[in-house]
């Protein structure tokens, strides 16, 4: 969605953006948080822990995953043409 809101408006990008993100952090954070704190009632900050040290690192790692597949020369951004800083 957010792919082919780019060429309309930049609101609607935020938007579908948002929502999509919003919609995966929901599905791939508290329903994990939510149920492991069910299986280990007497547990609940140790596993909370553990699911918040895996959601953090899984980000750590596909970030420099993306990095790679998207910049793998690491090359700056250019300026725009009307930037005059």
């Amino acid at each position: 969605m957010t792919y082919f809101s780019l060429n309309s408006s930049f609101y609607l990008t935020v938007v579908t953006y948002g929502l999509i993100f919003g919609s995966g952090i929901g599905f791939a954070y508290a329903t994990p948080l939510s149920c492991s704190m069910k299986w280990f009632p007497k547990r609940k900050g140790l596993v909370s822990g553990f699911v918040v040290a895996g959601f953090g690192g899984g980000a750590f790692i596909f970030n420099q995953v993306q990095t790679a597949f998207i910049n793998p020369d690491n090359l700056a951004a250019e300026k725009d043409v009307g930037d005059e800083s």
